[in-house]
């Protein structure tokens, strides 16, 4: 009595199927998984030029010697020269009444992050 035991050809079908089926999940949580990590890269790269162009622009401000100095047109071209390049996000400078103090924005454009925002006070 000879007994070979073999797998039949509907075995076989039915695990070529469900390796199929966990193959095609773990693409799809692979795949997934990369997107997430390229957008957070993204954001954490808009995050950091916001940062140091914020910083800049601070310091910038910090530079004029006399508050007298900073006229709407000097905010106007700080605020263009530090603007994006790629169209990001763009910085808002806002004077608060007569006083010496300053609101600094970066405003992102399509970001979960609508803006950094910083106060600077210039003697």
């Amino acid at each position: 009595m000879n007994k070979h035991r073999a797998f039949t050809l509907l075995e076989v079908v039915v695990s070529v199927f469900i390796f199929s089926i966990l193959s095609i999940s773990m693409f799809i949580s692979l795949k997934f998984a990369l997107d997430a990590h390229s957008i957070s890269v993204e954001r954490y790269r808009l995050v950091q030029n916001g940062q140091g162009t914020l910083e800049n622009v601070i310091d910038e401000m910090k530079s004029y010697d006399d508050i007298s100095e900073i006229t709407p047109e000097i905010i106007w071209d700080i605020s263009t020269k530090y603007k994006d390049d790629s169209g990001d996000y763009y910085v808002s400078i806002t004077q608060i009444s007569h006083d010496n103090l300053y609101i600094i924005k970066i405003i992102y454009k399509e970001s979960r992050y609508e803006s950094l925002c910083t106060q600077i006070y210039i003697n």
